[in-house]
């Protein structure tokens, strides 16, 4: 319960070393209470002045102090700053650090492509959180020239902006990890279906970052017959190469296109349309496609998605 995300938008780095910090330190009371360094019976007679000179006890006798315990922390690659702190272009520019720009809520899908292709990747980046919401940063337009999210400068001051084109950057410029196959015919494939996945989509839909592809530009929900249509043309598509993902075995850069979408809707079709699952036996290769990500791609599950709390809020205003 202490590392369950309670806010809609993911911990920093700094608050998941606090949350595991302070599980330590617990933890360790915990066991020394019960290990004969402490007493039972003093626990059962005051178990909140107990803990609490456990606590102290802790951190004075040097048995753990907060320095030793985030050294025991691996350090993060990833350093976040919100837009609002930052005081200018320079600032970033200055950094000689591959650098993205992604909205501060994590709601818009197409920064949630390249934040998780990044991750996916392994790539050593600073993230640079942006408010759509309250208004960007005056600075942002002079590094970004559209002002949209997400983009990226890299460590040699080079700006790349839109989804496609970044993704299509990162896998050029930093072929370390790929996330495309390596024979022409597959890397031919998945670039097919990366291009037909405005196809895969509802029509007549707007992509609406808080309900992308649910909504019509009048504010009304699609008819639940076309949404159920795109349903069933990703599941085929994802049961052609066998799965679990796109292109079979292995997440690639497809997976990463369609997984902010699919996301939205396994989350956010039960409230729209009873009775309707994206991820349910209905659509098998799905099913298994949602139970591969959270399994086996460690950025998706414990970075990048968010939960049925986050996407059902953001509902809330996609008709607006």
């Amino acid at each position: 319960r202490l590392l369950r995300p309670q806010s809609t938008m993911a911990r920093t780095p700094t608050e998941w070393l606090g949350c595991v910090a302070v599980a330590l330190i617990l933890m360790s009371c915990h066991c020394e209470a019960f290990s004969g360094f402490g007493t039972v019976h003093s626990l059962r007679r005051s178990p909140r002045r107990t803990c609490r000179q456990g606590l102290q006890q802790q951190l004075r006798s040097g048995l753990a102090n907060w320095g030793e315990l985030a050294e025991q922390v691996p350090k993060p690659l990833i350093r976040e700053t919100p837009g609002n702190e930052i005081s200018g272009a320079s600032e970033v520019l200055s950094t000689g650090r591959l650098t993205l720009f992604r909205d501060r809520n994590g709601w818009c899908p197409y920064s949630e492509r390249v934040w998780l292709a990044m991750l996916e990747k392994r790539l050593d980046f600073d993230e640079v959180l942006i408010n759509l919401q309250g208004g960007k940063p005056a600075w942002y337009s002079s590094v970004v020239p559209t002002s949209q999210t997400p983009a990226i400068v890299t460590a040699e001051g080079k700006e790349v902006h839109d989804s496609a084109r970044v993704l299509e950057f990162l896998e050029e410029n930093y072929p370390e990890r790929p996330l495309m196959p390596s024979d022409d015919a597959s890397r031919a494939e998945a670039k097919k279906l990366i291009a037909q996945f405005g196809s895969m989509m509802p029509s007549g839909a707007r992509p609406s970052s808080r309900a992308a592809f649910l909504i019509r530009g009048s504010g009304m929900p699609l008819a639940r017959q076309d949404v159920e249509a795109s349903l069933s043309k990703i599941d085929s598509v994802l049961g052609e190469k066998g799965g679990p993902f796109f292109m079979g075995g292995d997440v690639t850069m497809v997976d990463c296109v369609y997984a902010p979408f699919l996301e939205r809707w396994r989350f956010q079709l039960p409230c729209m349309y009873s009775g309707l699952e994206a991820k349910s036996e209905a659509y098998p290769n799905l099913l298994k496609w949602y139970d591969a990500m959270e399994e086996r791609v460690p950025a998706y599950a414990s970075r990048v998605q968010g939960d049925s709390h986050t996407w059902e809020l953001a509902l809330d205003g996609a008709g607006g």
